[in-house]
């Protein structure tokens, strides 16, 4: 019996028509879940005994912050940052997340543990969405190995547990790729438009994901085109293209309406270029020289854009607005990579190894170590080094299969080739996207489900070739994935994981949930072991304060401005000291300095005239 070219991949693949799943497919499936169900309940049960953990920080903070905002119509600030002033300027972040966020709390509270039982529940899907991709794309036995990499690789796990949007980018990309294998064996114009809408609401969560339109309507082009014809197979790409504008426009409008500006989707993409790209990056640690310079604080945060916008303002001595200032940010990271090129290509290669390295890197927690401190997440399986080594594997030899035009080894499942070169393409944009940028594990999550995939294709590869007669080409295979594994992992570039920073980490968690107390021996035993770290030295001042130890304060204090005199919040937290011991003329100094700094802050001015006030209330001399 003659084999169906499994190479025409723009042609209808009714040579790999794939039979109804049987009973013990989807007991497999129900099986799997279970599996992924477990330490996902465990580690929510983790979260749940110790506040600390679940609270947000940081980025999960200010997104908790912009849901729980528009899910209430409050948007009063919380305690000791700025007002982002979301409502009147154009987006400084990709929207999608907090709506997301948002819709979850209307349905249910607007209480954080919401958010994350929400993605929980979206990390199971994933685990199905992933078993239905890889058995459309290469057959039962890839979809169950990927489901259930899915299911027991700790970062799906640790990724419910922050308010965050890798599991939602999972979820959307993982459907925007089952609506166009769909799509694939019935191409429709509905399908079309679906999938381009889906990528314009991956866009409006991770920005990058707009770079994938291109590629996506000339793959749909050019699979179209053998069926349909020159003429509907354009169609069909431009109902793509529509999609994505129905889901993106809607967004620029209102940056334009409410902003007065032409913004995309972000006006935050020039800063994120600009944190990569300076004299002291180091690719992990989201730092900048301008950023601290400008805002007059090492402390600042999401929260702080506005006030970002409006300090180069008075620095350039004009307006600029949200787009001017992604734009300005860009030209000093340009300009920076074009005067040293050397170093540019050193970053980028840098940050394409820690991309495939073993180590997930962290700028918003130490990952590591907060696996390494979990009973859940430290006794899963993970490295993210081994799916690479493994999915480039299964990238190989579906290549060569390809290429070559034959058939699968005897006994492996059919391929989908036009869609494992989907998911190819896709993974290949979103690689090279980050790269001009920063690194962190958050961003190459979205590659691990075709990489699964990929290495589930590997191991049935490998599994028919050692059935058949050629057990030492599987032997060998099998060797050269161990190896890349073990090149990998023994030339990880990855930075060590900072147990001062977690200690920091868990201690500024505790001091924004009012926990003094419990955060003091936090910013102690960060200090220990970074005693140098301004951030550290402010925060354990700071907390020391709170306590009402002002005494004690002031040296932590005083190192800070030591170090940075251009930080603002460690001017005037000293000033706050000075004036509980009460020493004035200090507390005035402090205070003036920090004036100067940022001659806007109506707060520091008051208490400048609280400092000048003898016990009668009357004005010192």
């Amino acid at each position: 019996m003659k084999t169906a070219n499994p190479t025409a991949w723009n042609q209808h693949p009714t040579g790999m028509a794939r039979p109804a799943a049987g009973r013990r497919q989807w007991l497999a499936l129900v099986l799997i879940l279970a599996l992924a169900a477990l330490p996902r309940g465990l580690y929510l049960a983790e979260l749940l005994r110790e506040p600390a953990l679940t609270w947000p920080i940081l980025d999960g903070d200010f997104h908790h912050y912009w849901a729980r905002s528009l899910a209430t119509g409050d948007w009063t600030p919380p305690a000791g940052v700025r007002d982002p002033l979301i409502p009147e300027h154009p987006f400084s972040k990709p929207p999608g997340y907090p709506y997301f966020l948002a819709l979850v709390y209307r349905l249910a509270t607007p209480h954080h543990v919401a958010g994350l039982v929400a993605q929980a529940l979206l990390s199971l899907l994933n685990v199905a969405l992933v078993w239905l991709l890889g058995r459309r794309l290469a057959g039962p036995a890839v979809g169950a190995l990927a489901a259930l990499g899915m299911a027991l690789w700790w970062p799906m796990t640790y990724f419910i547990g922050e308010l965050i949007d890798p599991t939602l980018v999972m979820t959307l990309s993982l459907a925007l790729l089952l609506t166009c294998a769909g799509w694939r064996r019935q191409p429709r114009l509905s399908l079309a438009i679906l999938a381009g809408v889906l990528l314009g609401v991956l866009a409006l969560v991770r920005t990058n994901f707009i770079l994938l339109a291109p590629p996506l309507a000339i793959w749909a082009l050019v699979v179209a085109r053998g069926r349909l014809g020159n003429r509907r197979a354009l169609a069909q790409a431009l109902a793509l293209a529509l999609g994505v504008t129905l889901a993106v426009a809607p967004v620029t409008l209102r940056n334009r309406v409410v902003g007065g500006e032409w913004v995309l989707i972000t006006a935050n993409g020039g800063l994120n270029l600009y944190i990569g790209n300076h004299e002291l990056s180091d690719q992990e640690a989201v730092q900048g020289p301008l950023i601290d310079e400008l805002l007059g604080s090492w402390s600042w945060s999401l929260y702080d854009f506005d006030a970002l916008v409006r300090g180069l303002e008075r620095r350039l001595g004009h307006p600029v607005g949200y787009a001017g200032c992604s734009r300005w940010f860009a030209s000093q990271a340009l300009d920076y990579m074009r005067h040293n090129p050397a170093q540019t290509l050193g970053r980028i290669g840098r940050r394409a190894w820690l991309m495939l390295g073993p180590v997930e890197v962290g700028n918003i927690k130490v990952i590591e170590l907060d696996r390494r401190h979990s009973a859940v997440l430290s006794r899963l399986p993970g490295d993210f080094s081994m799916i690479v080594a493994l999915g480039g594997l299964g990238i190989a030899l579906w290549l060569l299969e390809w290429r070559r035009r034959t058939p699968p080894p005897p006994r492996a499942p059919s391929t989908d080739h036009a869609m494992l070169a989907l998911a190819l393409i896709t993974m290949a944009v979103l690689f090279a996207s980050y790269l001009p940028f920063f690194m962190e594990s958050r961003f190459r999550a979205p590659l691990a489900p075709p990489l699964l995939i990929f290495g589930g294709l590997a191991l049935t590869r490998l599994w028919s070739l050692a059935r058949s007669r050629h057990r030492w080409w599987a032997a060998g295979l099998a060797a050269l994935a161990l190896a890349s594994w073990a090149l990998l992992r023994l030339t990880s570039l990855a930075h060590p994981p900072s147990e001062a920073s977690w200690h920091h980490l868990r201690g500024e968690t505790l001091y924004w949930q009012g926990r003094h107390e419990a955060a003091l021996p936090e910013y102690e035993a960060a200090f220990r072991l970074d005693p140098t770290q301004p951030l550290i030295q402010l925060g354990l001042g700071r907390n020391l304060y709170s306590l009402e130890r002002p005494v004690e304060t002031i040296p932590y204090l005083a190192l800070v401005v030591e170090q940075a005199p251009q930080d603002i919040e460690a001017h005037s937290w000293l000033g706050l000291a000075w004036l509980a011991i009460d020493r004035p003329r200090e507390a005035e100094a402090s205070l003036l300095r920090a004036l100067r700094l940022d001659p806007t802050r109506e707060d520091l001015r008051r208490l400048l005239e609280r400092t000048r006030q003898g016990p009668d209330g009357n004005t010192r001399p």
